[in-house]
C-alpha cells in the first residue's frame, strides 16, 4: 500500500478529509456551508437598520434573503449594499397591494465591495422582517473595481 494525500499545490497543506464510520471522505463543498451564517432585523416603524457589515477591509457575500411584511398603502421595504458613498439596491418591495413574502437562495456570488454593509430600510409604519444569509470575506475590492467586474 502506498500512503498518499491530496494537497493544495499553493501551500502543500492537506485538503480536508473527514472520517465517517472508519472511512475517509474527501470534503467537497462551498463557502456558504462552511462559513455561512445569518442575521435578521425587524421594524414596526419607518427606519434604517444595519443587517450586517464586513470586518476590517472585508466584504459580505450573500447566500439567502427572506423578506416578509404586512400590507400598508405606499410603504416600501428595501435592502441594499452601502458604504455611505455608494448604494446598490438588492431588493425593493412596495406593500400597497399585498404583503410581501419573498425568499431567494442566491446561486452566484452576490458579493459586496470593500467596507459595504447591508442595510434594511422601511417607510411609514410598516411591519417588516428581513433575514439575510451571508458570509464574510477577508478582503473586498474598491467600489470602482467591484462595479467594473460585475
Amino acid at each position: 500500500m502506498i500512503k498518499s494525500f491530496l494537497a493544495n499545490p499553493a501551500n502543500g497543506k492537506a485538503i480536508h478529509i473527514d472520517e465517517q464510520d472508519g472511512r475517509q471522505l474527501l470534503v467537497v463543498t462551498n463557502e456558504n456551508y462552511i462559513h455561512g451564517t445569518f442575521q435578521s432585523v425587524s421594524h414596526i416603524i419607518a427606519g434604517t437598520s444595519i443587517i450586517t457589515q464586513p470586518l476590517g477591509d472585508g466584504a459580505i457575500a450573500l447566500t439567502d434573503l427572506i423578506v416578509s411584511t404586512d400590507k400598508v398603502n405606499n410603504a416600501l421595504v428595501s435592502v441594499r449594499f452601502t458604504d455611505d458613498v455608494e448604494s446598490i439596491p438588492i431588493f425593493q418591495g412596495f406593500t400597497t397591494d399585498a404583503p410581501i413574502n419573498f425568499a431567494i437562495s442566491f446561486g452566484g456570488r452576490w458579493e459586496g465591495w470593500k467596507n459595504a454593509r447591508v442595510e434594511m430600510e422601511t417607510t411609514l409604519a410598516l411591519k417588516a422582517t428581513v433575514a439575510l444569509g451571508y458570509y464574510r470575506l477577508e478582503r473586498g475590492d474598491q467600489f470602482s473595481v467591484w462595479d467594473a467586474r460585475r
